[in-house]
């Protein structure tokens, strides 16, 4: 799933709120360090002048254009901005004391040092965003790939680099021509990879979110290559010469620099993408404080039934291909990934997914997997789940999403599977709520990671999020 970024105002919300913040601390310090106090709010003047800040400053934000290339400003360029905006916030507070002929009763020390004190934390809080913005975890950083040709790869590889705002890392140039491409290891520190035929293959191992196609016109742009990624789920940004009419989903934007059509299975909005998080931050508060009482309740059972550790922790396959450590309350015996090989016979799903109904592996179980001990109910009300609402607070899980595959089940994953893995995996999802104990054919699996996919909004979100309680509730969630 790709989501949109947001354009005008909304691109910059992140400055334009840490802006405000400025204003209002800067103020305060003005008036603490004249008056000694922080009570300016007891003055109906002062709190007329920090309502009239606020919408001043919107305004100034706008009409200077103070936001616009923000990430690309180097350290002049950003002082002279903070000094025009600071400036428009001063005239704008002198031209409201001349017509309201109220400056005799605001200190003239507080709007000198406010001015100064503002200038100063601007040009400072805008500085160290930008260089916190350039520093992103790499876990959330987007790797991206470059398809171009050999005769312009190196300015397109250059521009993008240029442009990507540590937002974006360049894991690698796909050449589709020859021209001495085969005889180039890498351009500009960036490995080429495998060319055309192989690129598929490269794009279903690898940990790959965005595709650039880039050529110059009167180039043949490799349409089935393009359809092969969009296909796996890869969001696939292309030069506006090559627009076409295409059946996926595809909005216009610039991107690494230049005008492209960007395509994806699904677009989502800023706006909807931050409601996902929020509802995944309030459902993880919640679930991570059930979860301190259940672990003091089900931490010393599952060491009496099996002396080790309480917790399981296994390496996972998240979005696009990146491995995280999933953390669930240990249901089964220490050995149990060891035993899994002994058990592959008896694997009831049809695909790249392991599942039985007598397991032996699970605490209390049984030599023949049939008894029903301390795992079998640990996995029937899914309370060996709740540690999972810390990957969820982490950012590696979302509430709902896909299933995350094990590392050995990702590796066997043919590139039609792949797109299942094209968002934020969840500890729920529809697969979970659709009688997932009946469904034995991995396909059946996919299909409904790909209708979520296709049709998700935040509504299908919530009405999962119920039917789950339900499902956990009767028993059913084994």
């Amino acid at each position: 799933m790709y989501k949109k970024r947001p354009q005008g105002w909304a691109k910059h919300m992140d400055f334009l709120l840490l802006d405000l913040a400025v204003v209002l601390c800067s103020f305060a310090l003005a008036y603490r360090i004249r008056h000694g106090t922080w009570d300016f709010l007891q003055s109906s003047l002062y709190r007329n002048v920090i309502v009239l800040l606020v919408l001043v400053h919107f305004m100034g934000t706008f009409f200077l254009d103070s936001h616009k290339n923000i990430l690309k400003r180097g350290y002049r360029k950003e002082l002279r901005s903070v000094a025009e905006l600071s400036l428009f916030d001063a005239l704008a507070l002198a031209l409201y004391f001349f017509i309201t002929k109220t400056g005799g009763d605001f200190s003239r020390q507080v709007f000198l040092t406010f001015f100064f004190i503002a200038l100063a934390a601007f040009y400072a809080e805008r500085i160290a965003w930008k260089k916190r913005l350039m520093l992103r975890n790499p876990y959330f950083t987007n790797h991206l790939l470059v398809v171009t040709h050999n005769s312009i790869a190196e300015p397109v590889v250059k521009r993008t680099i240029e442009n990507s705002f540590g937002k974006y890392e360049v894991m690698g140039v796909a050449l589709t021509d020859s021209g001495g491409a085969d005889s180039r290891k890498e351009i500009l520190g960036v490995p080429v990879v495998r060319i055309t035929d192989g690129l598929p293959d490269h794009i279903r191992e690898q940990w790959i979110d965005d595709a650039l196609f880039c050529f110059s016109k009167g180039t043949e742009i490799p349409v089935e290559l393009l359809d092969s990624c969009v296909e796996m789920g890869i969001t696939v940004h292309t030069s506006l010469d090559f627009l076409t009419e295409r059946s996926n989903e595809c909005i216009v934007e610039k991107f690494a620099g230049c005008a492209v059509v960007t395509e994806s299975l699904r677009m989502a909005s800023a706006r909807q993408m931050f409601l996902k998080r929020m509802i995944d931050l309030l459902g993880a508060s919640i679930g991570l404080a059930l979860t301190v009482p259940l672990t003091v309740i089900v931490g010393p059972l599952i060491y009496l039934s099996d002396p080790g550790p309480i917790f399981f922790v296994q390496p996972r396959i998240g979005k696009n291909g990146r491995v995280f450590k999933l953390y669930k309350f240990r249901s089964m015996y220490q050995n149990a990934e060891a035993r899994k090989h002994e058990l592959l016979e008896k694997n009831m799903m049809d695909g790249y997914m392991f599942k039985m109904d007598d397991d032996p592996r699970i605490l209390g179980s049984g030599p023949d997997g049939k008894r029903r001990g301390l795992g079998w109910f640990l996995r029937k009300y899914s309370l060996d789940e709740f540690p999972q609402f810390w990957n969820v607070l982490r950012g590696e899980l979302s509430l709902v999403g896909t299933r995350p595959p094990l590392l050995d089940e990702w590796k066997q994953y043919e590139a039609r599977h792949r797109a299942r893995m094209s968002i934020q995996p969840g500890i729920t999802g529809l697969w979970q709520i659709s009688g997932r104990n009946e469904v034995t054919d991995f396909d059946k699996v996919i299909a409904l990671d790909r209708e979520y996919i296709n049709h998700w909004s935040i509504g299908l979100d919530m009405r999962i999020i119920l039917k789950t309680l339900r499902v956990v509730l009767s028993g059913s969630g084994k």
